[in-house]
């Protein structure tokens, strides 16, 4: 066996642990207290999170979040890409992923996105938000992502 065929064998059992360590995070379906045609309320701790389905495929998904003030979105991952882009309000993020450039980029250092600002996440990263003024964004996902309502 050379050195290639040892890296490959290594980073199969390295993946094959992180399979399993990743199985038992939440997902954001996981996070969704009652579904309705059109939106869903989110099971949220403190506050109000509501999201309306704008258009929904399998290959992206789109809706319309609200967040009353002081609503916590608890932590959760997406096996897909998120983009949030804020809208009306003040959304802080935080990332729970020791290497925060494989895990998001923000507008702000502080990950405080306001009005205009927006967020990519990668697929995997544990993170979870706190509306520090009500507030309204778009999540876009690539492909659609579970817990998205239906357009």
């Amino acid at each position: 066996m050379g050195t290639n065929d040892s890296t490959i064998g290594d980073n199969l059992v390295d993946l094959t642990k992180l399979e399993k360590q990743t199985e038992k995070l939440d997902k954001l379906d996981d996070i969704v207290l009652k579904r309705h045609n059109s939106f869903i309320e989110y099971n949220v701790p403190q506050g109000t999170a509501i999201g309306f389905g704008l258009y929904s495929m399998p290959e992206i998904a789109v809706q319309r979040v609200f967040m009353s003030k002081g609503t916590y979105f608890p932590s959760h991952t997406h096996d897909e890409r998120a983009y949030i882009i804020v809208y009306s309000g003040k959304l802080q993020m935080f990332k729970e992923d020791d290497d925060e450039k494989s895990c998001f980029l923000c507008a702000s250092d502080e990950h405080i996105l306001i009005d205009g600002e927006a967020a990519f996440i990668n697929p995997g990263c544990k993170h979870h938000g706190e509306a520090l003024e009500d507030t309204w964004a778009l999540i876009v996902t690539i492909p659609k992502g579970e817990g998205f309502p239906d357009a």
